[in-house]
């Protein structure tokens, strides 16, 4: 109804009832004290609205990162830590879900009993007042019902409307907040000026208010190579993001002439093919694209893939290695075709081979030019911006950037930083290291365009991976089934008993009011009217209490759904996570959680309620004019071919509007991970674009959906108004046999009828919207999880860190290739393993073999003597550690993130992080170990957080210690401190290192050659050194090491 409608009848409703009973009409203003009850109800419920917005956004938060570092979570075990996490704050917000809806129902349940109380007691004073003369009539009677339901409906409308209206302006404060908040500053253009790329004038720039880099000086002229050095936190990466506008400036300028490309240091993938990947929306050339896939050492990984660039890498890049994705990164910046090239360390995600590739092949400037045909570098006169830590390369650079401490510390040619920092070259001691500089000479690496051309044409031509689409087969009964027991069969049978009373109390005490109305005394009339009142009081209280009952029934079912989601979630394979869109996921937890939280537990009583009076006023009208039964039976036929019209259809729409929300959430989620990279390439408004039409799509959806209920709403109200009419022929018909008051009652219940079926099947639509939220966490729910493994061990296994692989084959799923055929080995106890191999050769598939995060398809992995496939999986993981190749940090406390499971004193963790030479860099930190890491370890560098990583994997002490590329991202000085740290700490462990810096692990017991899964190689360093034929010889020879 609406606002103009509450007030007409807020106008007229006193009028009515004035006319009708005088004096004692004033009576009523009673009801009005409803209004001041209702502003302190629903001032509560706006806080518990406050808190419960709190707590959606807290759980959205956790479901994100749980989701996009799930692999983090399972390997370290931690699922249950981040269950309890979750679950902590979701009992919070159903416990403010549940308290929201008693105050709902308390106000509705107020909102009657003023009704009753302010009718009983005018009837009596009306009575009073001239017992001769004012009597108690039919016609009295209903002017007086309708007249007070008039005007309590609109008194009880004003408390909901200011509640709306409160929480409306507060939402609206929340995205006004949201909108208004600080942009970044993106760049400024320069003055056009041909010589310089990049200028940065006495800068001094920061996140938040602590400044990062400080009094920032530097001129890039245009074309140079400039590579970025210095330690871990000195703000390599910062400055790149200073040139890119990302961080605040608090003093100085930095102009920029010229386009720019990105690579971050973390590479950003879409759910796309990685030929879009590439591509970013520019359109294909197959020539230039061909040359790219060359220079940045595609090729032959995409020979591996089963689509060749046509496979969807899935959401982060999960089909693909670490080094598979940076390259991947690195080819869309090339294909780009920028002026500017930002590399935020790329080399670190690649073996020495494939590095030397590519810096011969696109950042150096040898190969054959992609966009014309000069025969200059992919990027020759383009002005390249390097960080690394693979000080290889730096004799081979223009220029030198050495930063320290937010400072740039020394800034020119690789001689000038040398002799004016002698510290620099005694530090990183290159000759001692075996680096020599590249020889240009060596870097003649041009390909024939024809090909190239035949290669992609080839890669190109197989098939599509396909991903997963939304069930659409639907079981409706068996979802019922499932929501109804979660609530308990007792529970609901008892809500419809009580409800069924409550009903018909109201009922028999409006039919005892009609049945003494014309033919009783005034003194009879007086006694019915408390009887009357005793009934409308005991209906409202049964009314109240059940639905206390099925609220906390609900809530029950909604904790329970929940929870064995999240619980099957968490335990899904990672199988389920590499082909399920995240957005979907998301929708699962949010969307259809907020479904079976709120709207569908709503639903069931509005439709329990509806449904009972409705057919309580079609007996009433029956009971008095029973010959109207055949055309209401008529009518009601009406209606249920209505209703088979739009019960189809609007299923489909609903199933169509969800559907719709996925990819659009997904596509959020994915943006906002990128929104560096995007704002890099000025793409914006390109996926601004892209979002829109998502969302278009949604809203289609949706409108369709909203059409569709509009066009029944319409045709049931007709029916609604024949019924209405109908009730009313017959009445007048049987006039004669019927008092007033009985007629007035049957009329009454018609209208009744109209409005209450109506509601039942608005419900009853709503209910099987909603049935499909239920429907769809039931169906993640049941779905496969990983195979959990009965054997436990002691709480000391393992003792030795013996491991023994035999003949290990396994592949990612089904219908992809295998990423390990046919492994076999021993490993020592307490040895020192390295492991290397060309990126994509199955370094990391092997430590997601010994995590079982992928499950043998041929062989074994025995640890101590205990075959890993039946063991336990939470004993298993929680046994081994890893430090990962992408370092993983949550937002929380750096404690927290340290010890999540709260198991280790203060000491020992300062003592983990003295290890990882971490702790100075913590003692400097506001709060320390309290310090508030953001979503992501967003305000730490890529670097500190490797180190965080590995002193997260010091503090547990398990005997075998996986280090997975864990110091790609440290400078060469920190890595040798942290080597040391390992010999010293694990001397008595087993430690297998995964490490594209061959030096890493030199002083391996042995290092293991891997090569498109097979072991080709595995000896001691001495030994694969003396072999000049060999695999690791090459490589070795590749980086200088020899």
């Amino acid at each position: 109804m609406s606002d103009k409608a509450k007030s007409t009848k807020c106008i007229i409703s006193p009028y009515l009832l004035f006319n009708t009973l005088g004096y004692a009409a004033l009576t009523g203003l009673i009801i009005l004290l409803h209004i001041p009850i209702n502003y302190f109800i629903f001032k509560k419920y706006r806080e518990n609205h406050g808190k419960h917005v709190k707590c959606t956004d807290e759980l959205t938060q956790l479901h994100s990162e749980s989701l996009n570092n799930i692999k983090i979570v399972k390997m370290y075990g931690w699922e249950k830590s981040f269950q309890e996490r979750i679950m902590k704050v979701r009992e919070e917000q159903l416990r403010l879900q549940k308290q929201s809806d008693w105050l709902l129902e308390l106000s509705g349940a107020m909102e009657q009993l003023f009704e009753f109380i302010a009718l009983a007691l005018s009837f009596k004073i009306y009575m009073g007042l001239d017992p001769e003369k004012n009597l108690l009539t039919s016609q009295v009677i209903a002017y007086s019902i309708t007249g007070f339901d008039y005007f309590n409906y609109a008194v009880s409308s004003f408390g909901p409307m200011h509640n709306t209206y409160k929480l409306f302006k507060k939402d609206a404060e929340r995205v006004e907040k949201f909108l208004g908040a600080e942009e970044v500053e993106g760049r400024v253009k320069g003055s056009g000026d041909n010589d310089t790329s990049i200028n940065i004038n006495n800068g001094t720039f920061t996140w938040d208010q602590t400044p990062i880099l400080h009094d920032i000086q530097l001129t890039i002229p245009r074309g140079q190579l400039i590579a970025v050095i210095g330690k871990i936190g000195s703000g390599k990466s910062s400055l790149l993001q200073a040139i890119l506008g990302e961080m605040k400036t608090r003093s100085g300028s930095v102009k920029i002439n010229g386009s720019i490309s990105y690579v971050p240091q973390q590479a950003w993938i879409q759910n796309l093919t990685l030929k879009d990947n590439i591509l970013f929306g520019k359109p294909y050339n197959q020539k230039e694209y061909s040359k790219i896939l060359r220079n940045c050492a595609l090729v032959e990984d995409l020979k591996s893939l089963p689509g060749g660039d046509q496979t969807m890498i899935g959401a982060k890049g999960t089909n693909l290695s670490g080094g598979q994705k940076q390259r991947v990164s690195l080819a869309r910046a090339i294909y780009q075709d920028k002026d500017i090239v930002l590399l935020d360390d790329p080399l670190s995600a690649v073996d020495a081979h494939v590095g030397k590739h590519i810096f011969e092949n696109v950042i150096f400037q040898l190969a054959t030019k992609i966009f014309s045909a000069s025969k200059t570098g992919c990027l020759r006169d383009k002005t390249r911006v390097l960080v690394t830590h693979n000080l290889v390369y730096l004799k081979n650079c223009d220029k030198i950037v050495v930063m320290e401490d937010g400072m740039i510390k020394s800034y020119g040619t690789f001689e000038e930083v040398t002799e004016n920092d002698s510290e620099l070259l005694k530090k990183f001691d290159l000759e001692e290291m075996g680096m020599e500089e590249i020889s240009m000479e060596e870097l003649d690496c041009e390909f024939p365009d024809d090909d190239l051309e035949l290669e992609a044409a080839n890669v190109v031509e197989e098939p599509i991976a396909d991903m997963p689409a939304e069930p659409k087969e639907s079981n409706k009964l068996s979802a019922y089934s499932h929501y109804f027991q979660a609530v308990g069969i007792r529970t609901l049978l008892v809500y419809t008993f009580i409800s069924a009373i409550s009903i018909y109390l109201g009922v028999h005490g409006s039919f005892h009011l009609a049945g003494f109305s014309d033919q009783s005394t005034n003194e009879e009339a007086k006694a019915g009217l408390w009887l009357y009142a005793m009934y409308g009081t005991c209906e409202v209280l049964l009314a109240f209490y059940g639905t206390m009952l099925i609220i906390n029934g609900t809530t029950h079912a909604s904790r329970k759904l929940f929870q064995n989601l999240l619980i099957n979630i968490l335990k899904s394979p990672m199988e389920f996570f590499d082909v399920t869109p995240i957005g979907r996921i998301l929708s699962r937890l949010g969307s259809d959680k907020s479904d079976v939280d709120s709207t569908f537990p709503r639903q069931i009583r509005k439709s329990t309620t509806a449904f009972i009076t409705c057919l309580a006023s079609i007996i009433g009208v029956l009971w008095v004019t029973p010959s109207a039964f055949g055309h209401l039976l008529v009518i009601l036929f009406i209606y249920g071919f209505v209703m088979s019209q739009y019960l189809p259809r609007s299923r489909q729409l609903n199933e169509a509007y969800h559907d719709s929300r996925s990819p659009t959430l997904s596509f959020i989620q994915e943006s906002l991970q990128g929104a560096t990279s995007i704002r890099a390439y000025v793409a914006t408004e390109s996926f601004e674009r892209h979002c829109q039409q998502l969302s278009d799509s949604s809203r289609k959806a949706y409108y369709a959906e909203s059409n569709a209920t509009r066009w029944f709403n319409s045709r049931t109200k007709l029916l609604g108004n024949l019924v209405v009419l109908v009730a009313s022929l017959f009445a007048v018909y049987h006039g004669d046999v019927v008092t007033a008051g009985i007629l007035v009652f049957s009329i009454t219940n018609a209208r009744k009828i109209t409005g209450n079926f109506n509601n039942s099947i608005q419900s009853f639509f709503a209910l099987d919207s909603c049935i499909s939220s239920v429907e769809r966490m039931r169906d993640f729910a049941v779905s496969s999880t990983e195979r959990i493994g009965s054997r436990s061990v002691p709480r000391s296994w393992p003792q030795q860190g013996e491991i023994i692989i035999k003949n290990l084959s396994l592949r990612y799923r089904s219908e992809l290739d295998s990423v390990l055929r046919g492994v076999s080995l021993t490993i020592n106890p307490g040895e020192k393993i390295g492991i290397v191999g060309r990126t994509g050769a199955g370094k990391s598939s092997l430590t997601l073999a010994l995590f079982r995060m992928i499950e043998a398809e041929v062989g074994s992995i025995e640890i101590d003597g205990v075959d890993i496939s039946v063991l336990d999986l939470e004993q298993l993981r929680s046994r081994l550690t890893i430090v990962p190749q992408d370092p993983v940090c949550f937002s929380g406390s750096l404690r927290m993130n340290l010890d999540p499971l709260s198991e280790y004193s203060n000491l020992e963790i300062w003592v983990a992080l003295g290890n990882a030479h971490l702790a100075e860099t913590v003692k400097e930190l506001p709060g320390m170990l309290d310090y508030q890491i953001t979503e992501n370890g967003g305000n730490l560098s890529v670097g500190q957080r490797q180190l965080l990583c590995l002193a997260r994997a010091l503090l547990r002490k398990s005997k075998i210690l996986v280090l997975d590329e864990a110091a790609a991202s440290i400078d060469m000085e920190t890595d040798e401190l942290v080597q040391k740290t390992i010999r010293e700490k694990c001397n008595k462990c087993t430690v297998l290192t995964i490490a594209h810096r061959l030096n890493t692990v030199m002083d391996s017991d042995r290092i293991m050659v891997l090569d498109k899964g097979v072991v080709v190689e595995f000896d001691t360093p001495k030994n694969l050194l003396d072999d000049q034929n060999g695999v690791f010889y090459s490589m070795a020879r590749d980086a200088n090491i020899i």
